[in-house]
């Protein structure tokens, strides 16, 4: 039975009601769901919210619509429960963003804390040379194609394998090969550019 075959029979079995299956299933993608929120939320939004948050409350909102999720082939779990992660983050952005306008939206979450205290105990210099490496890293990473960035991010922030990276990006591993290598590629020629 094919990885994709097994999905489908644990979404009907979780269907039906069997929380074994249920807990098997969204087993599967916790790992590379949290992977993929934090990819998506951005820095500044990270600096906010815990990207656990935003798992938990996508599995809050995938439970809810789980019985109508339809399974469509090898990786629709994984696409469907990744759009559910998009939609939180969107929220989530959104609510954040007006609570910095607001004047009680000033709370300081616990990985905020971390970073101000980690920063107070380095050198100023140190402080401006690491924060102008990971600017320059950055805007490198930025001018990359969306494929291109996701694919380096994955592979070498977070360290999944060409395997991994294209069954979360639902494309073959010969793509995501190509994709790592032009990454790379222009990757160094932006950074060596910005350095020179």
């Amino acid at each position: 039975m094919s990885s994709a075959d097994d999905t489908d029979e644990l979404v009907r079995r979780a269907q039906a009601g069997s929380s074994a299956a249920y807990d098997a299933l969204f087993g599967r993608v916790s790992r590379r769901l949290l992977l993929y929120v934090r990819l998506r939320m951005g820095a500044e939004l990270r600096g906010k919210l815990d990207p656990m948050d935003v798992v938990q409350e996508t599995y809050v909102e995938a439970h809810k619509s789980f019985a109508r999720f339809a399974p469509r082939g090898a990786g629709s779990f994984a696409r469907w429960i990744y759009r559910v992660a998009d939609h939180r983050i969107h929220d989530m952005a959104d609510r954040f963003g007006a609570a910095k306008r607001s004047p009680s939206g000033g709370i300081l979450h616990e990985s905020e804390v971390l970073r101000q205290l980690r920063a107070a105990e380095e050198s100023p210099s140190t402080a401006f040379a690491r924060r102008e490496a990971r600017e320059r890293l950055s805007s490198a990473l930025a001018r990359l194609s969306e494929a291109e960035r996701e694919a380096l991010l994955l592979r070498y922030f977070h360290g999944l394998t060409l395997v991994e990276i294209a069954e979360q990006l639902a494309c073959s591993e010969a793509t995501v090969r190509r994709l790592v290598a032009r990454g790379c590629a222009e990757l160094g020629a932006l950074l060596r550019a910005a350095e020179g």
